[in-house]
C-alpha cells in the first residue's frame, strides 16, 4: 500500500500523469492549405467537398484541388485534410499496408475505372492532418510535385491561422 502512495505522488509531484507532458501537435485546416498554397505559388485552390464516412468509421475529411475545369499547371493532385480521426482500420490517411520511400513518399497503382484508359502512380504524403496526392503516368516525381511538396513542408511551419 505504501509503495502504491509513493508511485501516485511521485506522479503528482512531477505534474501529472505521462499522457499530460505529451504535446499534441495543432492540426490544419482546409484555409490553411488554400492559404499556404497561395503564398508558395502564387495559384488558387478551391475547398471541393467534405467526406463524411463517419457512420462507418471513416472519420471526416475536406479535400481542396484547383479551381476550374481541373486543369493545373502542377497536374492531378488533392489535399485531403482529416477533420475527425477514423475509428476503423483501413480508413487513415497513411495507407493500410506499404512503406514510404526515403522521401516519405507512398507509391500506389490506380487501376483504370474504365477499358481503353490507363492507370496512373499515385504519390503522396502526409504531414500531420494533411494528405498530399498527385498522379502520374510513371512511378517518379518531377518539378511538379517538387512544387507541391514545397506547399505541405511550408505547413510545418505554420500555426493555424483560420
Amino acid at each position: 500500500m505504501a509503495l502504491m502512495v509513493i508511485v501516485l505522488c511521485s506522479a503528482c509531484a512531477s505534474g501529472g500523469s505521462r499522457q499530460q507532458k505529451v504535446s499534441v501537435l495543432p492540426t490544419f485546416t482546409a484555409c490553411d492549405v488554400i492559404r499556404t498554397f497561395r503564398e508558395v505559388t502564387g495559384q488558387e485552390l478551391a475547398y471541393r467537398r467534405r467526406l463524411d464516412l463517419a457512420r462507418m468509421g471513416g472519420g471526416v475529411s475536406d479535400e481542396v484541388s484547383t479551381s476550374g475545369t481541373g486543369s493545373s499547371p502542377y497536374g492531378e493532385f488533392r489535399f485531403w485534410i482529416e477533420v475527425e480521426r477514423p475509428t476503423a482500420p483501413g480508413f487513415a490517411l497513411r495507407p493500410v499496408s506499404g512503406r514510404p520511400d526515403s522521401r516519405g513518399i507512398y507509391w500506389t497503382y490506380d487501376i483504370p475505372e474504365r477499358p481503353g484508359e490507363h492507370g496512373a502512380w499515385a504519390a503522396s504524403k502526409i504531414r500531420r492532418n494533411v494528405k498530399l496526392t498527385w498522379f502520374n503516368a510513371t512511378k517518379a516525381t518531377d518539378a511538379n510535385w517538387e512544387m507541391l511538396n514545397r506547399v505541405l513542408e511550408a505547413l510545418r511551419h505554420r500555426k493555424s491561422s483560420c
